[in-house]
């Protein structure tokens, strides 16, 4: 088996609004007194990975992982703005269960096989574009590359990966501080595990875990036949 790359994808840990059950989207909040104890094992799991960069969401939910992993490994955190969450305009910082008695829905409405989202905020497909354009991009890195990332985002990755319908590709369980790491052979990714919590990727990155075989079968397939998927 060649030489590959891996890239690990990394929920934040809970925030207050995930208690609240709010729309969290760009709003920058805090972490719930769960979510710090989340965070710190989360740090100490991605720097036990020891990855050769961490990339990161802007929002500090994301930044208390990666700064903290970063720290203990002697790097700096790229900060990258596609990592961050969907934008629900209206709907951020708006209780889940109240959107009805404002006329609006999550998840958006599927109307002809696309998103209908609320005004200003952001569709499924554009989400899906721009984790699309940032797997393009973290596909060609060497080595082993980390982003610290949202539930949202996580789901589009998957979806631009395997051309998910995107119908369905927001019913995907992402839990916080669960990692999704691929692997790259310099022009697509393919799935290695998911849904791994911070001890489970502890434990793999001590044991040193490497590609299963399917991987390498699943790259030597044609492009058309992973697209079917």
């Amino acid at each position: 088996m060649g030489e590959y790359g891996r890239v690990l994808f990394m929920r934040h840990p809970r925030t207050v609004f995930n208690d609240t059950g709010l729309l969290s989207g760009h709003i920058d909040v805090e972490l719930s007194e769960a979510g710090v104890s989340q965070a710190h094992r989360a740090a100490a799991a991605l720097a036990a990975w020891q990855p050769d960069r961490i990339l990161c969401s802007p929002l500090r939910r994301c930044r208390a992982i990666a700064d903290e992993a970063a720290a203990a490994l002697g790097q700096d955190v790229i900060v990258d703005e596609r990592l961050i969450e969907l934008d629900f305009g209206p709907l951020e910082g708006v209780e889940k269960a109240a959107l009805e008695q404002q006329g609006l829905s999550f998840p958006w409405q599927i109307v002809d096989g696309r998103s209908v989202a609320a005004p200003g905020a952001e569709t499924f497909e554009q989400l899906i574009g721009r984790a699309g354009h940032f797997v393009d991009y973290v596909a060609k890195l060497p080595g082993k590359t980390a982003c610290v990332t949202h539930g949202g985002f996580s789901r589009a990755v998957f979806a631009a990966v395997y051309h998910e319908p995107v119908e369905l590709f927001w019913d995907r369980v992402i839990p916080n501080v669960s990692s999704q790491v691929f692997v790259t052979n310099g022009r697509r990714l393919a799935l290695q595990t998911a849904g791994l919590t911070p001890e489970e990727l502890h434990r793999r990155a001590d044991a040193n875990f490497v590609p299963h075989d399917s991987v390498s079968a699943a790259f030597s397939e044609p492009t058309d036949d992973l697209s079917s998927n």
